[in-house]
Formats: C-alpha cells, sequence, structure tokens
C-alpha cells in the first residue's frame, strides 16, 4: 500500500514576516533578534488578530496522496497554488493506494484503462476510469497565513481523518526544517479558530 507524503521544498525564515510587521512601526529592518524573540513578537501581534504580515511569506511543499485526499485538500485555494501532475503528460506508472477490500476492484480498473490506451483512446479520456485511490502527485505553495487556515480547517474533529493526518505530516515536514515556523502556524490555526 502506498503512502501519502509531504516533502518540504521551500519556506521563507522567520526574518521575512517578522520585517513585514517592524516595517508597520518604522524600525529599522537590519535589525533582527533571535529566532525565538521574533516568534514571541508575531504571536503577540497575531493574538491581537493583526495576521497580514504573515501573508509575506512562502511555503512550498511536494506532496502526493490519493486522490479521494487530494480532492479534499485542493478545496484549500485562497491565498495557495497547486500545481499537480496529468496523466496527459507522462509515462509514468499509475500507482493505487487500496484497502484488500477494493484490491480486486481497482485491479479492474486499472487492467481497463491499460487496455484503453492499447486500443488507441487518448490518455486523457482513457483517466476516467481510473479509481478515486490513484495517487497523485502535486506541488502545493501558500503563505504562513494560508498553511495556518489549511490547519485550522484540517485539524478539526469534523475534518475526513485522512485528510486531517496529511496536514499533521505536512506540519511535521515544515517542523522538521523550523521548528519555530511550524509551532507559529499551528499558534496562528489556533487564534483564527478563536477570532
Amino acid at each position: 500500500m502506498s503512502k501519502s507524503f509531504a516533502k518540504l521544498l521551500y519556506m521563507s525564515p522567520l526574518e521575512t514576516i517578522y520585517r513585514s510587521y517592524r516595517v508597520s512601526y518604522g524600525f529599522h529592518l537590519d535589525e533582527c533578534p533571535s529566532d525565538q524573540e521574533m516568534y514571541d513578537f508575531i504571536l503577540k501581534w497575531v493574538s491581537h488578530g493583526h495576521v497580514s504580515p504573515l501573508k509575506q511569506s512562502f511555503i512550498q511543499i511536494a506532496c502526493e496522496t490519493p486522490v479521494y485526499i487530494s480532492r479534499q485538500l485542493s478545496k484549500h485555494q485562497i491565498g495557495m497554488a497547486w500545481n499537480e501532475i496529468s496523466r496527459r503528460y507522462t509515462d509514468k506508472r499509475v500507482v493505487c493506494k487500496s484497502d484488500d477490500y477494493f484490491n480486486d476492484i481497482t485491479q479492474k480498473a486499472m487492467d481497463v484503462y491499460e487496455q484503453a490506451i492499447k486500443d488507441g483512446i487518448p490518455k486523457e479520456e482513457a483517466r476516467q476510469i481510473l479509481p478515486q485511490s490513484m495517487i497523485v502527485e502535486w506541488v502545493w505553495c501558500g503563505s504562513a497565513l494560508s498553511f495556518a487556515n489549511l490547519y485550522w480547517q484540517r485539524s478539526s474533529k469534523h475534518s475526513q481523518s485522512e485528510a486531517g493526518n496529511f496536514v499533521t505530516q505536512v506540519m511535521d515536514t515544515i517542523a522538521n526544517t523550523n521548528p519555530l515556523m511550524a509551532k507559529l502556524i499551528v499558534e496562528c490555526g489556533e487564534k483564527i479558530r478563536n477570532f
């Protein structure tokens, strides 16, 4: 069974957000305190509802999940961009994640897809038979505020558990590179929930 994964491609430093806050007050932009001091400063202003500087950061993540999870996540488009693999332009092998219960029907769908292509049906038409368990890859980017909103929406107990688990994986990926940025996103998500 294939697993979902997230890999951080790029992330603005905490300093980017900090400088965006500081310019509001006319402070020198070449002065930067420690990461912890920047985090504390940013969180103080977020707690007052001042979140616009969070839009000036940039996070880019390579993602891979089954279609049925990616379609839940694709609903988060405000302030985010999404570029996905196209079956039309790739010969990359189709992989599916299915539980034992669905293995037979998944294999039948894959066989029909492959036969359709052999019969000359264009890939963009043949793909309509591919199952929702097909693994899809995409690059997702957005600001820290966008990811905070994503975290807020998908960490809810009302969210689909697999989508929520994937967002946790995204946050862990961010935390592996910059723990304070991940903590800031989570804290901002919690504050957004309370606004």
